[in-house]
């Protein structure tokens, strides 16, 4: 599997931006504005997606968690199923299905 390549978090939602805060300094990484849509969208996608370095490495912690148990022959909780999808979504985001 691939690195991931996307700007490090933390990410925050300022309005319609999402911007990437480091020591390095602020960076927007995406912009919301689709005149299609209602204001109140438009923050909730921001908010949305700038959650979403932590729902990588959330998914990330789970997936290594259910590689471990997979590793120890316990499956207490491990579900096939859902580790796939997990697996999945994580090639995905680092762009190894493309």
């Amino acid at each position: 599997m691939s690195e991931t390549k996307f700007t490090p978090a933390p990410w925050v939602a300022d309005s319609y931006d999402i911007i990437s805060t480091s020591s390095e300094g602020d960076v927007c990484v995406a912009t919301t504005v689709n005149a299609d849509l209602a204001d109140a969208v438009n923050i909730a996608n921001a908010r949305l997606i700038a959650v979403a370095p932590e729902i990588y490495d959330l998914l990330k912690e789970v997936e290594e968690e259910f590689e471990h148990e997979a590793k120890q022959k316990y499956y207490g909780y491990c579900n096939p199923s859902l580790q796939y999808k997990i697996s999945k979504v994580l090639a995905k985001a680092k762009g190894d299905n493309e």
